[in-house]
């Protein structure tokens, strides 16, 4: 059987270092135990490297590119063509045309890199939309979009409300297959040291914590799980809110600044303190105003983290509300004409205090949440979704 070379664009975007990032790590890692594909990774726009080089670990081999294109170029502007043509000229010295290719975007604007290696490579396209576009109205006339749906032999929505916006957007229907992320269940099967996440962040030993993971950004709506923690404080004063990423700053400290003692603002993370803290704390909540298929989520998931999630997007689709997680509605009106809806301060304070003195609840909610996790959102059942696509769709 003929063995397939599987190229992931791995481009150097903020993305690639939260949701996508993750994706692409996860999926490389399991592609790469399939016998019959070979699986590379093209990172490209790195500083830290100077020339094209390659390097291999494990089953996969990393092709990376130097920073090409100028501080202020744009996708679609001069520097990025001539930058994606001789990338391709570059791995058609490398990788045959002769074999079996596969080229897998992960974001829009790669799509120009996608054509020249498409044309080098006589590759096949797949491209995974992971976030949905701000706007709701078809874009019949949109370049980026057009180019996309013109080049992708198949489009991988990660869920069903990314599939509803592509044929909105007039994707081909026949061109769209949803898989939903996933994550490797053996992550979260290993012992965790509770006394070490918190005397590493100075935190006492009964203190009910209640977790936020992710971005710093308007969008992921921190600012108002911090105004409903203000509300929680006031009847249940033994608690810390975690705050877990890094990002705008800000137009937070505003919200915090009255509740310091009590709020926990740590940046970025490494991934295994990060299961320590899901594993440790009591809640995790995701009040973002837009999300598709988020690995928070299903890291939450696997960790049978109760959760209060936001009933948007993807969310609503990994979360049953009253059975795993409370889903929280959209009602409040933000002023904001990308974020327009966000959900009550008072819902999400609510939903706090109710799971911090019901533990039964807490319990049932953790149960369902790992049975989920494990039926429907692993590596291998994603693996099997994309390896499914080949054969089907495109006949590899």
């Amino acid at each position: 059987m003929q063995k397939i070379n599987w190229i992931i664009l791995h481009g150097k975007d903020r993305g690639t270092n939260y949701g996508v990032g993750t994706f692409i790590t996860h999926f490389a890692d399991g592609l790469s135990g399939h016998e019959r594909i070979q699986v590379f990774v093209l990172q490209t726009e790195l500083k830290e490297v100077t020339t094209f080089h390659i390097e291999t670990k494990g089953n996969i081999t990393y092709l990376k590119f130097p920073k090409l294109m100028k501080d202020d170029a744009q996708p679609i502007q001069k520097e990025y063509m001539q930058a994606a043509k001789g990338i391709a000229r570059v791995m058609s010295l490398y990788i045959s045309n002769r074999t079996v290719n596969i080229v897998h975007m992960n974001f829009r604007y790669e799509y120009l890199l996608g054509e020249e290696l498409k044309k080098v490579l006589n590759a096949k396209i797949i491209f995974t939309q992971h976030i949905t576009p701000f706007s709701s109205e078809p874009v019949d006339g949109n370049i980026m979009d057009e180019k996309i749906f013109m080049l992708s032999d198949v489009i991988v929505p990660v869920s069903n409300n990314g599939r509803d916006s592509l044929i909105h957007r007039l994707a081909n229907r026949d061109k769209l297959t949803t898989i939903y992320n996933g994550i490797s269940h053996k992550l979260f099967e290993a012992k965790r040291n509770p006394h070490y996440i918190r005397k590493k962040y100075g935190l006492e030993k009964n203190i009910k914590l209640i977790l936020y993971s992710g971005r710093l950004d308007f969008g992921k709506g921190l600012q108002y799980l911090l105004e409903a923690f203000s509300i929680v404080l006031k009847k249940q004063k033994d608690c810390h809110l975690i705050v877990a990423g890094d990002g705008e700053f800000g137009e937070l400290i505003k919200y915090a600044a009255p509740m310091s003692s009590h709020i926990k603002f740590l940046g970025r993370v490494p991934f295994n303190e990060l299961l320590d803290l899901y594993k440790e704390a009591i809640i995790g909540v995701i009040p973002s105003l837009k999300e598709e298929c988020s690995y928070v989520a299903l890291e939450m998931l696997h960790c049978g983290l109760p959760v209060i999630a936001s009933n948007i997007g993807g969310l609503k689709e990994i979360f049953t509300h009253g059975e795993d997680a409370f889903l929280l509605e959209m009602t409040k009106p933000t002023g904001n004409k990308i974020y327009p809806k966000a959900p009550e301060v008072t819902q999400i304070s609510d939903y706090i205090i109710q799971l911090i003195e019901d533990e039964s609840l807490r319990e049932r909610f953790a149960a369902a949440a790992r049975k989920k996790a494990m039926e429907k959102f692993t590596d291998e059942t994603m693996i099997n979704g994309y390896l499914e696509l080949m054969q089907t769709q495109l006949k590899l």
